[in-house]
């Protein structure tokens, strides 16, 4: 969308990560539920994980099953985690001759459990 001749969204697939900045009172928050609330509704396709030290903004996700940490040795696992699959993952891709996650064959598919997107 276009707003004052200024790209106000984007398809954040294409991203390896993703940074929602902006002013006090701009969105940030409902930009960032935006995007939880669309991998709540694929499971399939994404693993999902919230750091929330303040313990107030992410506390929901737990009813979901989404892993929250609130405390620096949560942050931490959660972290060493993800840090983990996305090693595997560049191990795998190394191994294909890819450059691009989504351009791994049907059969590689499978050879990681995790779904294709981790959000943390």
């Amino acid at each position: 969308m276009i707003k004052n001749g200024i790209h106000i969204g984007a398809d954040i697939i294409a991203s390896p990560m993703t940074l929602i900045a902006g002013v006090t009172g701009g969105g940030k928050s409902v930009a960032q539920w935006n995007i939880m609330n669309s991998c709540l509704a694929r499971p399939d396709k994404w693993l999902l994980f919230g750091i929330d030290m303040k313990k107030v903004e992410l506390s929901q996700l737990r009813q979901y099953g989404v892993a929250v940490g609130t405390t620096m040795e949560d942050a931490c696992d959660i972290s060493c985690f993800v840090q983990k699959v996305m090693m595997d993952r560049y191990e795998l891709m190394e191994r294909l001759g890819i450059n691009n996650w989504e351009d791994r064959s049907e059969e590689h598919t499978s050879e990681l459990q995790s779904p294709d997107h981790l959000v943390c």
